[in-house]
């Protein structure tokens, strides 16, 4: 009987004994130290697809099948280590899940049945909402549910490519296009939002924090006068205003969801802002020719927008503080 070969197959070796000479993993795991097992690990590692063979191809189950069965015993109680974890969810990252479609066994059916971790016969499942039934989950947050906060951790940094964003707002709007009642709702909704705001809001009081630090003393939702491009007055509620110790008049203004960052939206996207569909780049026009009016009337105005405040907040601190003590 030929030894083993102690070095491991090279992945094309690989793909030649098990991909086209159709050789099993043992057979493969006799030629060389490590066996079987061994030769599973190297197909994940260098991306060859693992093959149903033999009972598993013909579509036997552990109930049907001896071998099987003698193999899912082997595997009870079996925890597999954190690395190996690592390569097989590399491996499977973008696939569709290889049990897909397929039916489930009878004992893992009666396994789930067991733990309780479906719902019971004739109840609807938990996420199935009807009209007037108040949700569970209303009035927690993450603090205070361990579910929300779960979801909070998964999706934290987590960002949607723009093709994503695109089809979410095709998709919203041929909603609302073709239920005007909809729309009509999520109008009125979002002016009671809009009402019900606190003003100062959370980030913009953090801002005044940052003033307090330094000993500035400031005003928050001051109107602030200006003349228009038809040089007729007009006023501005602006989120923070002061004087400084040398009579320089200073602004803040937070740019929060509704001003539409240009980096995460497009100049001809379409949003409602006060009660009509207007445009982003219009919106961004029009705020643009204020600010610029208003400095026109001697104010220095920084402007910071809600993505570099909740991303970078070290950073926008120090312009903050920079702004602020700038005579």
């Amino acid at each position: 009987m030929v030894g083993k070969r102690k070095d491991l197959s090279s992945k094309s070796e690989l793909n030649q004994l098990y991909v086209i000479d159709k050789k099993s993993m043992r057979e493969i795991g006799e030629l060389f130290v490590g066996g079987a097992q061994k030769i599973r690990y190297l197909l994940i590692e260098y991306e060859i697809p693992v093959q149903k063979r033999g009972a598993g191809r013909l579509g036997q189950t552990k109930e049907t099948n001896s071998s099987i069965m003698k193999i899912s015993k082997s595997k009870m109680g079996h925890k597999v280590s954190t690395l190996t974890r690592q390569k097989i969810s590399k491996t499977l990252t973008g696939k569709p899940s290889p049990k897909k479609g397929k039916p489930m066994s009878q004992t893992a059916y009666d396994n789930v049945k067991k733990s309780g971790t479906w719902f019971k016969k004739g109840n609807k499942p938990v996420h199935t909402f009807e009209k007037g039934r108040i949700s569970e989950f209303k009035g927690q947050t993450k603090e205070t549910n361990p579910a929300i906060m779960k979801r909070s951790i998964t999706a934290t940094g987590k960002t949607r490519t723009d093709e994503s964003k695109n089809k979410m707002s095709i998709s919203r709007k041929i909603l609302l296009t073709k239920n005007p009642e909809i729309k009509e709702q999520a109008l009125i909704n979002l002016q009671k939002a809009r009402k019900s705001m606190t003003r100062p809001n959370k980030k913009e009081r953090e801002i005044g924090e940052i003033l307090e630090g330094i000993g500035i003393t400031f005003k928050f939702l001051q109107e602030v006068d200006y003349e228009t491009l038809e040089n007729k007055p007009a006023s501005k509620k602006i989120d923070i205003v002061w004087k400084d110790s040398v009579g320089n008049k200073k602004i803040i203004e937070y740019n929060g969801r509704y001003h539409f960052d240009p980096r995460d939206h497009k100049p001809d996207e379409i949003h409602e802002v006060h009660n009509k569909p207007t445009k982003c780049q219009d919106l961004w026009d029009e705020e643009n020719m204020i600010l610029n009016q208003i400095r026109k009337t001697g104010y220095k105005i920084l402007v910071v927008w809600q993505k570099d405040f909740l991303k970078d907040y070290e950073n926008e601190e120090k312009r903050i503080i920079e702004f602020a003590t700038k005579t």
